[in-house]
């Protein structure tokens, strides 16, 4: 039997830029998600309008938008995202299931720390350059090529100091 994997896209803090391509983006998670185990859930959690286009797109691939109107809350998204990890994902599912989770917002710092604790793989996947907070609480870190605005060369760190991984050419160290 195959790990179950769980993607978890803070579309908010982490989109397709304009000219990006949905389908392209989504054909590189999934491909990262497939060394991990079998998908069971993909979410992307969206709070404010994005283009029905890209929206369609994401769902041809698989992927399931999840609609979070802030109704004058903040960090609605955030909150249900964190929800479904726990709630639904790590609850329906025992480790060593992974969880992927596409975000820069190191507000999921301590849900992804207490989730590795109970012995969950945490993946992170990332456009830029991931918080701090993010990456050390990652049993892995990806850039995302298609999501990328600029080039990122500086390797990752963890608290001991040592690279997790070197994010021009994604090798760890």
């Amino acid at each position: 039997m195959s790990n179950k994997v769980g993607i978890f896209w803070d579309y908010e803090n982490c989109p397709i830029p304009s000219n990006g391509s949905a389908r392209a983006t989504c054909c590189e998670i999934r491909t990262i998600a497939q060394k991990y185990g079998i998908v069971d859930t993909f979410n992307i959690y969206v709070e404010s309008d994005v283009a029905s286009t890209k929206l369609s797109d994401l769902q041809s691939c698989g992927a399931s938008p999840i609609s979070c109107p802030p109704n004058g809350s903040k960090d609605t998204a955030d909150k249900i995202m964190i929800v479904d990890m726990i709630g639904k994902f790590a609850y329906n599912h025992p480790p060593p299931a992974t969880l992927i989770v596409i975000s820069q917002d190191k507000d999921f710092a301590y849900a992804m720390a207490t989730l590795r604790m109970k012995g969950y793989h945490i993946v992170v996947a990332v456009r830029n350059n991931p918080s701090l907070e993010l990456a050390t609480q990652a049993d892995k870190v990806h850039v995302l090529s298609s999501t990328k605005t600029k080039n990122v060369q500086a390797p990752i760190e963890a608290a001991d100091g040592k690279k997790i991984k070197d994010r021009k050419n994604d090798e760890e160290k």
